[in-house]
């Protein structure tokens, strides 16, 4: 996956390092800039649907085994 660099317009693939304080940051591997923390947000049907309970879960009606 590549990012483009906000100075610049080339493309650059994206890598991990190690800043002084001890951050692991992303950073683009041509010039060396960090990229911005990404943020992993759930839209709000996906964090509802997530939080029921599925093991109560029947399986469909047309997967049982039939019994001949």
């Amino acid at each position: 996956m590549s990012s483009n660099s906000s100075s610049s317009s080339s493309s650059s693939r994206a890598g991990y390092k190690l800043t002084e304080d001890g951050r692991k940051v992303r950073y683009l591997v041509k010039t060396g800039e960090e990229l911005p923390e990404r943020s992993f947000k759930q839209p709000a049907a996906a964090a509802e649907s997530s939080s029921s309970d599925s093991s109560a879960a029947e399986p469909p009606a047309g997967d049982a085994p039939s019994s001949a």
